[in-house]
């Protein structure tokens, strides 16, 4: 049975992501989430690979908003690596775009915002900047390489033009997410993870 495995953080942890072949209808797999709180998940993807039951069919990666502003550099080595040691383990590598975080322009917004600068925590635009150039990153390797993307940002953006998270997917503090936000990722998740059990060699891309 397949068995497809979702590296994560917290959003990751919060979607109850081994439930999710019951809420959407994909029968026949069985979901998995492990938790590694670093944006490098090597070692959490090592220990993976090396298991001798259970192994994973499919790992998905998915790096958490918080982890953002990075070094791009850095960042995009880390994946290239995790997309060489998923291939040569047989394993299918998914990649996953960051959930967007939310912009408050009113002016009680840029106070906190201020407030986060002086106590040396990054802006939500600088966050958000960051993470959205990770994101079209994604989409070029996933063009580039043949991979499928589990394209999260489109399921909770306001649209095409204002990549920010929709408000009223929030949890209440602009980052984490809500019920109705997981909802959106249920749909995103089964319609990617449907075509890429399926062996469609095409990568499941989508504009940013």
């Amino acid at each position: 049975m397949p068995r497809v495995v979702l590296l994560g953080a917290s959003v990751g942890r919060d979607w109850a992501f081994s439930e999710l072949p019951g809420r959407v209808g994909l029968e026949g797999i069985v979901c998995e989430f492990v938790a590694h709180y670093e944006f490098d998940k090597r070692p959490a993807l090592d220990a993976l690979l090396a298991r001798t039951d259970g192994c994973a069919s499919v790992i998905v990666l998915k790096e958490c908003a918080a982890y953002f502003p990075g070094i791009p550099g850095a960042q995009r080595a880390i994946v290239d690596d995790f997309v060489g040691r998923c291939r040569a383990a047989g394993v299918v590598p998914v990649l996953a775009t960051v959930a967007p975080v939310v912009l408050d322009r009113s002016w009680s917004g840029r106070l906190r915002d201020l407030r986060a600068v002086t106590r040396g925590r990054p802006r939500p635009q600088d966050r958000l900047r960051a993470l959205l150039a990770f994101n079209d990153a994604l989409r070029l390797i996933a063009l580039e390489e043949r991979l499928p993307l589990l394209d999260l940002e489109s399921a909770l953006r306001q649209d095409a033009h204002d990549r920010s998270l929709r408000p009223e997917l929030t949890s209440g503090d602009g980052l984490h997410l809500n019920a109705e936000a997981y909802r959106r990722l249920d749909a995103a998740a089964a319609s990617t993870l449907t075509l890429v059990l399926a062996g469609d060699p095409s990568p499941v891309t989508a504009a940013p």
